[in-house]
């Protein structure tokens, strides 16, 4: 699953993903490479949202039309969600699947990722690359389309706000 992030935009979570084991691309030789010369002699995965949502192979160039289709296709049949405001995407997705937060076991659940009080148990620490850095601009220039699509992204997010919550605010009515 790939996602996006709003504090480092797209890349510091791409950036990320080095890290980690569930991650298909994951490979341990990597762990101790500098970021900049995996970004300039290893990586050959840009811009990988933007094709996938295009409907694009992997070695294909993407094109300003390849970005267009990718934001409708967000805007048109997507939930979204962001890294950094992860709990209100997960009340969204809630509510729009109709799980009923109030419920205990739901609430155990929240609590278990979230960490009302306690401990979070799904957070792991990565290191940033700072956005002026070398790393990040080979990057943010390999990955133009996605660094807007994530933009693109951010404003959906916003404007899908009031969406759930009326819908939130419908389905409490019809519960009553």
């Amino acid at each position: 699953m790939t996602s996006f992030t709003r504090g480092g935009y797209w890349l510091s979570l791409g950036i990320q993903w080095i890290g980690w084991t569930w991650e298909r691309s994951y490979h341990p030789q990597w762990r101790d490479i500098d970021i900049l010369y995996w970004a300039e002699n290893i990586n050959d995965d840009n811009n990988s949202m933007v094709k996938t949502l295009a409907g694009r192979a992997k070695t294909d160039v993407v094109t300003e039309v390849d970005f267009s289709v990718a934001a409708r296709t967000i805007k048109g049949k997507f939930i979204v969600g962001l890294m950094d405001q992860m709990e209100e995407s997960v009340h969204r997705f809630n509510v729009f699947m109709g799980i009923d937060e109030a419920v205990e076991i739901n609430k155990e659940c929240m609590d278990h990722f979230f960490g009302h009080g306690v401990k979070r148990e799904n957070a792991n620490s990565h290191p940033k690359v700072e956005i002026e850095s070398p790393a990040w601009q080979v990057l943010a220039r390999d990955n133009a389309l996605d660094i807007r699509l994530y933009e693109s992204i951010v404003e959906a997010f916003d404007h899908q706000r009031e969406i759930i919550e009326g819908y939130a605010r419908a389905m409490a009515v019809g519960n009553d």
